[in-house]
């Protein structure tokens, strides 16, 4: 199975590919994007540095025969951090939203040490959101994005979950951690939260719309 990853950072995105893919995508290189064929880690460590000094709004595509080489070689240039979160909807079929910071989004954070991935996903929606959680069904993806702590550049991995809610579940924002408001948005009323949402959240909320109608036995 050809496998890829899409890293987050700032307003760029960056692709990791396996090179068999491009044999197959036909595909024509646009304004602010880059093509790059893996070499060595020295070679991705000069690209990262580059993204966050030179580039905004870019896309790189990193091509590789080994793409095991080549993630280890990406990752090493961050601290990794693996988190869990849930795209969480109700019998109503509506999906748990919350507002943070100026951004819509959805609950995720940090797994404890020795802690299930999806179970540690269920333990942040409760702890951020106050909705219990009843069914934790499929993993949908994982996703990448960057950000710095005290000067350190920060990897997160986070593991998303397709989840069901408990009913009576009371919603009550987790304020101590900046979340302002938590709301449950039908599918029909989500553009306006997408254009106020991080770009990798906007490809969940996205995704998991899409988990819902091919899983309606979650309800």
């Amino acid at each position: 199975m050809i496998q890829s990853y899409k890293i987050h950072i700032n307003d760029n995105t960056v692709f990791l590919e396996e090179e068999v893919h491009w044999q197959f995508k036909n595909y024509i290189i646009k304004d602010k994007e880059l093509y790059l064929i893996y070499v060595d880690e020295q070679q991705i460590k000069q690209l990262v540095e580059d993204i966050y000094t030179k580039y905004q709004g870019h896309t790189f595509f990193v091509v590789t025969k080994d793409l095991d080489a080549l993630k280890v070689s990406f990752f090493n240039q961050f601290k990794l951090i693996v988190a869990g979160g849930g795209v969480v909807f109700n019998k109503n079929n509506e999906m748990l939203l919350m507002y943070r910071l100026g951004f819509w989004d959805l609950p995720k954070g940090k797994i404890e040490m020795g802690e299930v991935i999806r179970e540690g996903a269920a333990r942040e929606v409760r702890e951020e959101t106050g909705v219990k959680i009843k069914l934790i069904d499929q993993k949908i993806c994982c996703t990448y994005h960057t950000y710095n702590i005290q000067n350190k550049r920060i990897l997160k991995e986070t593991h998303w979950f397709l989840m069901k809610g408990k009913i009576g579940s009371i919603l009550k924002p987790q304020t101590k951690e900046g979340i302002e408001k938590v709301e449950w948005v039908k599918q029909e009323n989500i553009a306006p939260y997408l254009e106020k949402s991080y770009p990798n959240i906007v490809d969940i909320i996205v995704q998991g719309f899409v988990k819902l109608q091919s899983q309606q036995s979650l309800f």
